[in-house]
């Protein structure tokens, strides 16, 4: 399976965010262990592309190239591999909850990227004072 494509955001490994293909086949995830940011068709386990810049809290912000290990000569090669974000939605809303939940109903303002263990903060939009136009 090519390790190009997209992924979606699936869990935390090692504190960071993981990403995996949406059939599955392929993850991208940071390990210590490892060395690294890792593309792998296993989470937690190497054998595939590696990035060492360790100080990237997210993929979309790595520096250098990835490597790759040839396993014909045991080297490791660079590869042109680039990794890009999609930007947060600066709202949300939320509807449909059952009756007893319909507080949360509303509309949400993005408040902080990665303000929270990595992940985005979103602050419920105060709702219009009565009588205001």
């Amino acid at each position: 399976s090519s390790v190009r494509g997209e992924y979606r955001r699936r869990a935390d490994f090692e504190g960071r965010p993981a990403y995996t293909k949406p059939d599955s086949s392929q993850f991208l995830f940071y390990s210590e262990g490892l060395g690294g940011w890792q593309l792998s068709a296993a989470l937690g386990q190497g054998g595939g592309f590696s990035h060492a810049d360790v100080r990237a809290c997210a993929p979309d912000r790595l520096k250098g190239p990835w490597q790759r290990v040839d396993q014909q000569h045991g080297l490791m090669r660079g590869v042109e591999l680039a990794v890009v974000g999609h930007p947060l939605p600066p709202w949300v809303m939320l509807s449909g909850w059952p009756q007893e939940l319909e507080h949360f109903s509303g509309e949400y303002g993005l408040h902080g990227a990665g303000s929270c263990g990595g992940r985005p903060v979103y602050r419920r939009a105060l709702p219009a004072s009565p009588g205001a136009a």
